[in-house]
């Protein structure tokens, strides 16, 4: 008898592309289901198959896939080239526009979070105002009226010009901007609440909150923070500002103990609170911890503790996918808080058959409530259809008055109010303008995307978006996964600097100087040389420099880095009492340095030349996708013919004593 045929242990949901962890290569992935959970099986040609783990419920993976109609934004930054994710601008292959706008004004931060997935951390570099600018206009250039811009970071509120990048912000036709902020200065600087306090029309505060214990905030944070975010919530209640409470959810730190429940019951406690969202932590940035993987929290998790932990005051069927994103993207419950009482409207209407109206967008002003409703309305009369082929008229009066009952799903004799009269309330309150932010609570999920959960599918219908100064609007997921680390630059610029050292040592072997003095004049000649390049820039008065000062990042410019590298060699010697002179042994070591970090900054697309016809012209991802001179190869080849220039004259005995002066002067004609 032949031996029967074993089950499989998975079920075979569909394929999708992901990314390979080790070499960050897209590469196809079967979508697999074993038991309830979701997985990715990978296969790189370079580093073999792996399974990745992706959701915990399979029930909301995918749930309402193809529900969702886009809306394409007024303008493209760039076309398709290399293919999903690598041509991020938005390009023509993405499949909705942006909802969220984040523009992270700064890479510096107050804190250093273990956890961060931005690697920010203090010393890092602020946008200039104008930079800030650029950004916000080619966000109103794509949207037409942006709904939310985020200002990030970093931390924001550390951020020199952070009112006059608010106030810009308010001026353009953006309908909620919101500060992503730590809240450490909030919760001390009084002067500046009563500054956004007067700003407060359209400005809300998004607040990072993990919970309610220090331990929590030692894991996460890297101290004890507890006391300071309550007292930042509760000045910000003082001083009239709106905010949203946000949580990023960590196995084993602050989830499966009831967090998720007590943070809905104090958010929706405090009426100028109008939202709590919860981001399950991602493994990007410094939280890179493959082991915890099998772990990790994912979108349905929460959910299902939102309706253990609230017992019941918030269900599962209170959720639904966000209907402008992939649905494994958000998932979103709105409820009315009316009388101490807060009803998710999910119990009032049919969510899943009107899912449409909620289509495209994340926020509702006044104006949009309304129209929503009355479109709403309107379909209780004829029908999801509509009548004929324009529908409706819309109905613009309460819904008493027209004889008409709200399809309320339950009933709850047992109270004072039912659900029909909080329903009609709410409809007639959203009708004649009268709805507040505080009436309206919501509790969003956001499952972000790392290299190990990564999605092209929900990448490509992406709502939340960075704000580039380029004018370039990048995907959330695609941003913090493959934009922050490129080992290629990374490797040239370590080959650089290798280069160079070897070059040196071989040039100053002949010196009679001892080792330990080469080191000093070495080490004198780098920082010299950091001093230098930052120097303009410093001089030039940028405020946001003085706040952040990133000495090894950014508004560095090289002659003036070899002019502070050779005073400072100078001045070491001088210390040292040596008379020796050295130049000519650093001249060919900085030439090849240079020759080859300028290939890094070829890779890196920064750097560039003006636009141009000619043949030679180069797209870059991060300039305005115009052709432009490749002055990084100009350079690279320019320093590599001078380093051989300079070799051939140090052995030729030529310019004794002269050769780095020459370097520099001829540097300079060149950069002329």
């Amino acid at each position: 008898m032949a031996e029967p045929l074993h089950a499989s242990d998975h079920a075979f949901l569909g394929m999708t592309q992901s990314l390979c962890p080790e070499c960050l290569e897209v590469v196809p992935a079967k979508i697999l289901r074993r038991d309830r959970r979701v997985y990715f099986r990978k296969r790189c040609p370079t580093h073999g198959v792996r399974e990745d783990f992706v959701s915990g419920d399979a029930a909301w993976f995918d749930r309402h896939v193809g529900n969702n109609i886009g809306k394409t934004p007024h303008r493209r930054a760039v076309g398709p080239r290399r293919g999903c994710p690598y041509d991020c601008g938005l390009c023509t292959e993405h499949e909705q526009h942006t909802c969220l706008a984040l523009l992270e004004i700064t890479s510096s931060c107050n804190l250093t979070c273990p956890m961060c997935f931005a690697s920010s951390a203090p010393g890092g570099r602020h946008l200039s105002l104008e930079e800030c600018r650029r950004a916000i206009d080619a966000l109103v250039a794509a949207e037409g009226r942006p709904e939310v811009l985020q200002l990030s970071g970093g931390e924001p509120t550390i951020h020199p010009a952070l009112l006059p990048i608010i106030d810009y912000a308010r001026d353009q036709p953006i309908d909620i901007l919101m500060i992503n902020t730590n809240g450490v200065r909030l919760a001390k600087d009084r002067q500046l609440l009563e500054e956004l306090a007067a700003r407060r029309d359209r400005l809300e505060i998004y607040l990072q909150m993990d919970g309610f214990r220090d331990e929590v905030y030692r894991r996460l944070r890297g101290e004890d923070l507890l006391e300071t975010k309550l007292a930042a919530i509760e000045a910000c209640g003082e001083a009239g500002l709106n905010m949203t409470l946000v949580a990023t959810l960590q196995a084993g730190v602050n989830f499966g103990a009831g967090e998720v429940g007590e943070l809905i019951d104090y958010a929706s406690a405090r009426p100028w609170v109008t939202g709590v969202s919860f981001q399950p932590a991602t493994y990007s940035g410094r939280h890179f911890l493959p082991a915890e993987l099998e772990m990790r929290v994912t979108l349905p998790d929460v959910i299902h503790a939102a309706e253990r932990e609230t017992a019941g005051r918030f269900r599962e069927s209170d959720f639904t996918p966000l209907p402008c994103a992939h649905p494994n993207a958000h998932a979103i419950a709105y409820a009315y808080r009316s009388g101490g009482r807060v009803t998710p409207l999910a119990r009032l209407i049919d969510l899943g058959e009107h899912i449409d109206l909620l289509s495209g967008r994340i926020t509702y002003t006044r104006p949009r409530a309304k129209k929503l409703i009355e479109e709403y309305l309107s379909r209780q009369c004829c029908g999801p259809g509509g009548c004929g082929t324009s529908g409706c008229d819309p109905i613009d009066s309460p819904p008493a008055t027209l004889g008409m009952n709200l399809p309320v799903l339950e009933t709850t004799p047992n109270t004072d109010t039912d659900l029909a009269t909080i329903g009609l309330e709410f409809v007639e309150r959203a009708i004649s303008e009268r709805l507040d932010p505080c009436d309206v609570f919501r509790v969003t999920i956001t499952s972000f995307m790392d290299a190990y959960n990564f999605d092209l599918r929900q990448l490509m219908q992406s709502c939340v978006a960075f704000a580039l100064p380029t004018g370039h609007l990048i995907p959330f997921s695609a941003y913090n996964v493959l934009s922050m680390i490129d080992p290629v630059y990374t490797l040239i610029m370590a080959a650089a600097v290798l280069a160079g050292g070897v070059v040196l040592h071989r040039s100053q072997r002949s010196l009679p100087i001892d080792r330990t003095d080469r080191l000093a004049i070495g080490f004198a000649a780098f920082c010299g040389a950091m001093i230098g390049s930052k120097a303009p820039f410093v001089l030039a008065g940028d405020a946001a420099w003085w706040s952040a000062p990133a000495w090894l990042a950014n508004g560095k410019t090289i002659l003036a880095g070899l002019v502070g590298g050779y005073l400072a060699v100078e001045l070491a010697k001088w210390a040292l009492e040596i008379r020796t002179k050295t130049g000519d042994s650093f001249a060919p070591a900085v030439a090849v340095a240079v020759a080859i970090g300028r290939l890094g900054c070829f890779r890196a697309g920064c750097c560039y030349g003006v636009p141009t016809d000619a043949p030679c012209g180069v797209v870059f991802p991060l300039a305005d996708q115009l052709p432009r001179h490749p002055t990084q190869l100009y350079e690279a080849a320019f320093h590599a013919v001078m380093a051989i220039v300079l070799i051939t004259l140090q052995r030729r005995g030529l310019f004794r004593g002269q050769l780095l002066k020459l370097y520099i002067m001829t540097y300079a004609v060149y950069r002329m």
